[in-house]
């Protein structure tokens, strides 16, 4: 889908969040994480409405740079929404500190429950 891209205020810079208007967002509700593609790079992103023009995608200065991209210039984007490993990918690989400390927080308890149920197994089991 060809977009003009647009910048992203302040409150929205580094926090992986692209805007799409309503119309063209395929039926994706606002707060969803999508895979966005363009020229062969990926990212998972969320992905908000706006009420600006429905040609427009606004991206914060992070996501144009990662595209290689420039504002004001029409760019063809593919998407669809994330599975359950793409927004657990989102979260660990997320720009914001606030979002991917947390995520890595999680894995590493995972790993440490995993652990102590399988040393909790082998324990019973002898």
């Amino acid at each position: 889908m060809k977009f003009l891209v647009k910048g992203l205020g302040s409150s929205d810079t580094s926090q992986d969040i692209v805007r799409i208007h309503y119309y063209n967002r395929k039926g994706i509700p606002r707060h969803s994480v999508i895979e966005l593609e363009f020229n062969g790079r990926k990212k998972n992103v969320v992905v908000l409405g706006h009420d600006e023009n429905p040609s427009e995608i606004l991206m914060d200065i992070d996501l144009r740079e990662y595209f290689g991209i420039e504002r004001d210039t029409h760019c063809e984007f593919e998407f669809a929404r994330a599975g359950f490993l793409g927004k657990i990918k989102y979260l660990i690989n997320a720009t914001s500190p606030a979002t991917f400390i947390p995520a890595w927080i999680s894995v590493l308890s995972l790993f440490l429950g995993v652990v102590g149920a399988f040393l909790g197994a082998i324990s019973l089991w002898k």
